[in-house]
């Protein structure tokens, strides 16, 4: 029996044992499985355990030492997945359920601001489910991350982005509007996460940002501080007479100055809901990295602009763009 079993057994944590036998199945595990329903008799326990084993029955595994599981025990299928943010902002969020014997998949680009962006749908036997589910968990979609979350989260989320999305809605996704339409709007789950800690100095914070590489092609876009590029450019081309301490100073004050303009409050809590998103993928996969990110989110929640993201994005997509301004004036002469 593998060491992180036993620990599972013994919180009587039957959802990780279910994550486990959906992730890796194999006949260790179907043993174990058939062993825990041999020896407890909680309803709850029994029900959940039968469950995981009918699950692993699906993908040719049963217990050497126990009762063949019950053909009759029939489990819809039901599944839900989340894509983390990419450049633009938009986790994926994919919604699968059965209804007479067909699966029905509903996928959409979901924005902080805008809803939903794009969507898509199509229809798939149970079984195709089962392996289009598993394809899901194992491609790479690096530097995002995916991961299994709680249907009825899923449900909530994609009700309440359609409805924010009102006529700009796309039209595949308005035939889903009646069916999410009564849903709650619920608190994103990572709310509830133990917060890290990544430091107490403002630089060693904008590191660790810096360090999450699930966020490296994160920028912010910067219209309204266009005026500031120039300054910034003018002022890393020596352009203004300075010399080297007056130049580094001069660009610190105006990315300071960049940051005032560009957290507002809708920007704030357009890049908390990406922190917040991102936070319960890692933390679905297994990734502890998902506290360090919680820390951020909320720190850029209570601070705004004078955080440690947003110093460290604003320095990010601003001196990006002042390079662009260089390698274009470069190519021009």
């Amino acid at each position: 029996m593998r060491k992180e079993w036993t620990g599972w057994i013994k919180d009587r944590n039957w959802a990780a044992l279910e994550k486990e036998a959906k992730r890796e199945p194999n006949q260790a595990l179907t043993d174990t499985v058939g062993e825990l329903v041999r020896g407890l008799d909680e309803k709850a326990d029994l029900k959940a355990l039968k469950k995981i084993l009918f699950l692993l029955k699906e993908r040719g595994y049963t217990p050497d030492h126990v009762e063949e599981v019950p053909d009759q025990i029939v489990i819809p299928f039901r599944f839900a997945l989340l894509i983390s943010p990419d450049p633009s902002g938009a986790s994926v969020i994919s919604l699968a359920e059965e209804a007479n014997g067909r699966v029905r998949w509903f996928t959409a680009h979901v924005h902080p601001t805008e809803g939903v962006t794009r969507a898509s749908e199509e229809t798939l036997s149970v079984g195709q489910s089962t392996e289009h589910r598993d394809d899901l968990l194992r491609r790479s979609v690096a530097p995002q991350v995916a991961a299994e979350i709680p249907l009825e989260y899923a449900q909530q989320r994609l009700g309440a982005a359609i409805r924010s999305t009102g006529e700009r809605l796309p039209l595949l996704a308005t035939a889903w509007r009646k069916y999410f339409a009564e849903l709650p709007e619920a608190e994103h789950p990572a709310r509830a996460f133990e917060r890290g800690s990544v430091g107490t100095e403002a630089d060693e914070r904008a590191a660790a940002f810096l360090g999450i590489v699930e966020t490296e092609d994160w920028r912010l876009e910067l219209g309204s501080v266009s005026p500031t590029l120039r300054e910034l450019y003018d002022a890393q081309a020596a352009r203004n007479g300075l010399s080297d301490e007056e130049r580094q100073a001069e660009t610190l004050r105006l990315l300071a100055g960049a940051r005032a303009q560009l957290f507002t409050p809708a920007v704030v809590a357009d890049h908390v809901a990406r922190l917040l998103d991102l936070t319960l993928a890692l933390s679905r996969s297994g990734d502890e990295d998902f506290k360090k990110v919680l820390d951020i989110a909320l720190e850029l929640e209570e601070i705004g602009g004078e955080s440690a993201y947003a110093r460290a994005i604003t320095d990010r997509s601003v001196m990006f763009l002042v390079e662009v301004l260089r390698r274009n004036e470069r190519s021009q002469r």
